[in-house]
């Protein structure tokens, strides 16, 4: 992981602290390689499931996940298995992160809470 993406991973972890989520995980990899999601958080009794992208050119707007639901529910059902105790007839979700890098210690931070919700369409192509 290069410099940047690390440091987009801790600006990510620190606004979600910040609003209350507790980080279980980061960028945990799956049986069949690393998987969209980078941040695995609990909130309240939810688990949830974070993509964060990230771009430092501010003049091509935000990033943002291009990752399917079939992807993202592979990669749920792999971490699950994997900790069973964690969460036990708990709620999941999907979040992403949006992070554009507008000076060297300033970004911007989008957050999309339940992004793979019926009638929440963010998937977009990416440069």
């Amino acid at each position: 992981m290069d410099k940047f993406t690390s440091r987009a991973f801790e600006a990510s972890e620190m606004f979600l602290i910040r609003r209350g989520y507790e980080i279980i995980e980061r960028t945990w990899k799956a049986n069949d390689g690393e998987g969209p999601v980078g941040i695995i958080a609990k909130e309240d009794n939810a688990i949830v499931f974070v993509t964060v992208k990230s771009r430092k050119a501010k003049d091509k707007g935000f990033p943002e996940s291009t990752a399917t639901r079939e992807e993202l529910e592979a990669f749920a059902i792999d971490w699950l298995s994997s900790n069973e105790t964690e969460c036990v007839d708990c709620p999941v979700r999907f979040d992403v992160i949006a992070l554009i890098l507008v000076s060297p210690d300033r970004a911007m931070i989008r957050h999309h809470i339940n992004a793979m919700s019926a009638g929440c369409d963010i998937d977009s192509e990416e440069e």
